[in-house]
């Protein structure tokens, strides 16, 4: 029988920083309709010669993700956090996590992620909004859940 379950609710998102942060940390408090966007990926370059000769090739490409959370999230401070041990030592700071979606029985772990792109503080408006945070990520694996962690 096919699973027709697609819930995000109960995803589970854990991230540590090991050079500050180095407790992992599950990341709570996302925003309504929005939890993680994963942006697409060029992994294969073509071109195509004046002479018609069309040729491909692998190249290696960042893994963009941006985490959407409420204002109101405590995951904010970790994240805060991050950029505040960062710019007090001058230097990019990698993360590593994993991201469980128990709906379909996917767990993916991340590696060598570098918060690149958040917004400090939420904006104002008739209610706070939300907060995003950009991480780069060198690799994302794979694999069913409970083979990783």
């Amino acid at each position: 029988m096919a699973n027709n379950n697609i819930t995000s609710a109960n995803a589970v998102l854990i991230l540590s920083v090991p050079l500050f942060l180095p407790t992992p940390v599950q990341i709570q408090g996302f925003e309504t309709d929005d939890v993680l966007d994963v942006e697409e990926i060029t992994r294969i370059e073509t071109r195509m010669g004046v002479d018609g000769f069309f040729v491909g090739g692998y190249i290696y490409a960042e893994k963009p993700i941006i985490y959407t959370l409420s204002p109101a999230s405590p995951s904010c401070d970790w994240f805060d956090a991050w950029s505040d041990a960062e710019d007090a030592a001058l230097i990019a700071a990698p993360a590593v996590g994993t991201i469980t979606y128990t709906a379909i029985g996917k767990t993916y772990a991340l590696a060598n992620g570098f918060k690149t792109r958040g917004t400090p503080l939420p904006s104002a408006k008739k209610t706070l909004g939300p907060r995003k945070f950009r991480i780069v990520w060198g690799g994302i694996l794979r694999s069913p859940v409970g083979l990783s962690g």
